[in-house]
């Protein structure tokens, strides 16, 4: 090697090393007062070293080698790479997915989390930090991961018993009006139903005026612009998610999700572009969130983040709110087994809905005890529909009784099991908890499955949502006994709709078919005891009673109405028949 070549490879190496040393004397971590959130620092405090040795991935740049590290606490590990200043993997160690191996949300495949402030990005910068070697925090112990760079310091806060993290950017040479954090996520496969977890996973925002969205839930492909300020925005799957929280606000934001067909462990995929606005340097308060949508670890988080768990639209919502989740805590403190706590919650529910449910049941025996007089009208006017239809009118004028006042109590319960439509999807507390033949309450039973799928996805049978169909038929036949007026059309749509709600339900989760199956059974014992003890001899004197005053009582606003109804009907039909001939 010639003298020269020697020379210029000492001042080289001399110059690296030089600029190494250069880069940890700058851009201290920032102050206590800088971050919002409550930190305590790694030397005050007692951090025990993982026994396991700091893994080195030179494959991530091909011309500078990074640094991977790992924060373990109660409830997650967290592995850092210092290029990027990213996390590469989050794993919650407290769940499982449906495999039965640890939970592992994020990983390098699916997470691309990046800050661009002009001229810098973390996504291109390989950072040196404070962190020597893999660490474990627990309870309140907390610590301060720094990575720093010549243009930016990213910093996290860490608790050791907390799904939240801080997170502060500083960028002291900022010269531009605007900086972006673009994040791209692919929603990793956890669950066992596929099409729930496609049905129930979106990109969720919330602005600061206190408006909530979504976007992309179910399938296909959404995207939107978003111009008003965002307080957060997260990546919702149906169990789980991750949040970006601002402490004041992001400016704009811009999300896109698609699917991501033919890949079934990665089912989503998304891209959100958040601009903050910045004037001069950059010192700005974020907060993650990487952990499970539990109601009740969501709603301390911020404002409206209690919303990643979908309770319904507005009354269902309510109801979810203040009537169903009240009553399942409660259950939750004196039982165990989340069977029978479906069971006692049925059973809690019918017992406050028994005096509705009781008027309908009243409103069937009446309709029994009229059925020989309306089979009589049957045989009087043959199969003319409107003749049978107006003579029914007057006999129900005559005696009393109102033919739709047996739907209105069913009416008032309808919030209840659409409510439950939607709690039952989306509890946590359900996963991974076994009942009878069911090894998880939180997706399908199917202790019958085929391969290949019939129909392009139906490929089990879940017995919970069959014993639903069979008790949903049984209900619609003894209806039917007790309600002679049904005809027709309105006779067997009480026993297609059973069957359609087979094939939708097949594939919901275990907890909620076996809640339906057991309210029908409920109801069904309900109007067998009620109606035993309902006296229709007593019944049928009243409305003989009525009938003998028929003539001196002024109709109601609603028969009067349904009687013109029939009226106007008739004159159209009669007109009708006259100009065919």
């Amino acid at each position: 090697m010639e003298r020269n070549q020697v020379i210029g490879f000492v001042l080289i190496s001399a110059m690296l090393i030089g600029y190494m040393f250069y880069q940890e004397s700058i851009t201290p971590p920032p102050t206590e007062k800088q971050l919002t959130t409550e930190t305590v620092s790694t030397e005050s405090k007692n951090v025990t070293p993982l026994q396991e040795s700091v893994t080195e991935d030179s494959s991530v740049t091909p011309t500078l080698e990074s640094k991977t590290f790992s924060v373990q606490t109660d409830l997650m590990r967290l592995t850092f790479s210092t290029y990027g200043a990213d996390i590469v993997k989050a794993e919650l160690t407290e769940h499982k997915d449906y495999l039965e191996n640890t939970l592992t949300l994020i990983d390098e495949k699916n997470f691309d989390f990046s800050v661009n402030a002009g001229n810098a990005s973390s996504a291109k910068t390989l950072f040196t930090t404070n962190i020597e070697e893999s660490i474990k925090i627990t309870g309140e112990d907390s610590t301060i991961v720094s990575f720093i760079s010549k243009d930016l310091t990213i910093t996290y806060v860490i608790k050791g018993n907390s799904h939240e993290i801080g997170y502060n950017i500083t960028a002291l040479n900022n010269t531009q009006s605007s900086y972006t954090i673009d994040w791209k996520s692919s929603m990793k496969r956890v669950e066992k139903g596929l099409s729930e977890s496609e049905n129930n996973s979106a990109v969720n925002y919330y602005t600061v005026n206190g408006e909530f969205d979504d976007i992309g839930t179910g399938g296909g492909t959404d995207d939107e612009i978003v111009q008003e300020p965002i307080k957060w925005v997260s990546v919702k799957q149906r169990f789980f998610n991750i949040g970006l929280i601002a402490d004041n606000s992001f400016s704009k934001a811009t999300i896109t999700t698609a699917g991501n067909e033919g890949d079934t462990s990665y089912f989503k995929n998304t891209s959100t572009q958040l601009v903050v606005s910045a004037k001069g340097a950059i010192n700005d308060n974020y907060k993650m969130y990487i952990g499970p949508n539990d109601y009740h670890h969501l709603k301390p988080v911020t404002d409206g983040y209690k919303k990643n768990i979908d309770l319904g639209w507005f009354v269902f919502s309510y109801v979810n709110q203040f009537l169903v989740i009240p009553i399942f805590k409660f259950l939750e403190r004196y039982i165990s087994n989340y069977g029978l706590i479906i069971l006692c919650l049925v059973i809690i529910i019918k017992m406050l809905l028994f005096p509705i449910a009781y008027k309908s049941y009243l409103s069937m025996a009446k309709m029994k005890v009229l059925k020989p007089e309306i089979e009589a009208i049957k045989e009087r006017v043959g199969d003319d529909m409107q003749a049978q239809q107006r003579e029914q009118m007057k006999l129900y004028g005559q005696v009393g009784v109102n033919p739709i006042s047996g739907c209105i109590p069913q009416f008032l319960q309808m919030p209840i099991l659409f409510a439950m439509f939607r709690f039952f999807p989306n509890s946590m507390e359900l996963r991974h908890q076994s009942f009878l033949w069911a090894p998880d309450l939180s997706t399908y039973d199917a202790p019958i499955s085929w391969t290949p799928a019939l129909f392009g996805t139906f490929d089990h049978i879940s017995i919970f949502c069959l014993l639903m169909t069979i008790t949903s038929l049984v209900y619609a036949y003894y209806n039917n006994q007790m309600n002679p007026g049904a005809t027709g059309p309105m006779k067997n749509i009480g026993f297609i709709m059973p069957v359609i709600f087979f094939f939708v339900l097949n594939g919901f989760s275990a907890g909620l078919t076996f809640y339906y199956f057991v309210s029908t059974l409920i109801t069904i014992i309900q109007q067998l005891v009620a109606t035993r003890f309902i006296d229709k001899d007593k019944i049928r004197a009243k409305m003989e009673e009525n009938k003998k005053n028929a003539g001196t009582k002024k109709k109601s606003g609603f028969r009067a109405r349904m009687e013109e109804a029939m009226k106007t009907a008739q004159q159209q039909e009669a007109a009708r028949k006259k100009g065919k001939k």
